[in-house]
């Protein structure tokens, strides 16, 4: 699409996120201020992000064309997909080619989006059990992430990223193998321990439900 002259990219991302690595050309914009840009209705908007969380982005994208923007889509994977393709970035010379560990809370965001395959090649019992769901890694770990691959698409649920989930001394090696292995999926990375994932959610939990309570009603007020 780049050589079309309608097209015009949009990286929500953070300021500094899109100073350091983007793509040349981008603008930098947040969907909010993409709402507010009716002379961008007629053109084709590509949505680019962090690679995280990246249901958030599909819904801007349908919500954007039922408010009258005509052709809307999201790059699978953000920036990380366009640096895993060796496209090079603009911004500071060799940023953003290093992967960036999801947090606990960002784990759990990807779990909860049926469109991820979760892979787990860590051994850790309690890890499997606060993510039931994933597929377990076994030695054979290029043909099984293949196998996990299929199953989703012959179930008509197409993966829209995969998220590695690795103990914290993992080497670089396996997020590499495993990288090119599922190309132009993007994947994104997890290395802390059970514990510690168990813990931040819990706490993040109840973070989520006292803003749902809301502040405290003066005791004395009419």
């Amino acid at each position: 699409m780049l050589g079309r002259p309608e097209l015009t990219l949009i990286d929500v991302r953070l300021r500094a996120d899109y100073d350091a690595a983007r793509i040349d050309g981008a603008m930098n914009l947040s969907v909010t201020d993409v709402r507010t840009k009716s002379f961008l209705r007629d053109k084709l908007l590509v949505l680019i992000g962090s690679g995280k969380s990246e249901r958030e982005l599909y819904v801007a994208c349908a919500e954007l064309k039922g408010q009258g923007f005509k052709q809307v889509k999201v790059l699978r994977g953000g920036m990380p997909a366009w640096w895993s393709l060796q496209r090079p970035p603009g911004g500071e010379p060799g940023a953003g080619q290093q992967v960036t560990p999801l947090t606990a809370t960002e784990l759990w965001a990807e779990s909860q989006f049926d469109a991820n395959l979760i892979l787990l090649a860590t051994s850790d019992a309690a890890m499997q059990r606060v993510l039931p769901a994933a597929t377990r890694l076994p030695n054979d770990q290029s043909a099984t992430v293949r196998a996990a691959l299929d199953k989703k698409r012959k179930a008509k649920q197409s993966p829209l990223g995969v998220v590695l989930v690795l103990p914290p001394n993992a080497s670089g090696t396996l997020i590499a193998q495993i990288r090119e292995g599922i190309q132009p999926l993007p994947l994104l990375v997890y290395t802390g321990s059970a514990a510690q994932y168990s813990q931040q959610i819990a706490q993040q939990k109840a973070i989520w439900a006292a803003q749902e309570r809301g502040p405290k009603k003066l005791g004395c007020g009419l």
